[in-house]
């Protein structure tokens, strides 16, 4: 699997060969010089996320006889790193966790834990 991100960070891609092609760069909307982006979101790893053209993103399995062509649609990409600093200072959103307790699953996901003894 190869992972590349621009200089600029505007642009991402993976790939896994002949599985997986991903390539997304950023949304600038017209007259803007940044990307377009959405704060506030329930989400596991940080509360924003940049809109994105999704310039290339192909999925093919030939054991699973399964394949998709998304080029074109729209994507979304965050950057984040989760350290046991960040967990402790609260700066990463554990949102998306809450709706497990629907299930009766009281325990913290083991991104939750890194670096943290379990109690």
């Amino acid at each position: 699997m190869t992972y590349t991100v621009s200089s600029d960070k505007m642009q991402y891609e993976a790939q896994i060969p002949g599985i997986l092609e991903l390539k997304v760069r950023a949304h600038i909307n017209p007259g803007h010089k940044n990307p377009t982006v959405s704060t506030g979101i329930m989400d596991a790893f940080g509360d924003k996320l940049v809109h994105a053209d999704c310039l290339v993103h192909k999925y093919k399995d030939a054991q699973l006889k399964y394949d998709w062509d998304l080029t074109g649609r729209q994507s979304n990409f965050a950057e984040f790193v989760v350290t046991p600093d960040r967990v402790a200072k609260g700066a990463i959103g554990w949102g998306c966790w809450t709706a497990h307790s629907e299930y009766n699953d009281k325990e913290p996901y083991l991104e939750q834990m890194i670096g943290q003894e379990k109690k």
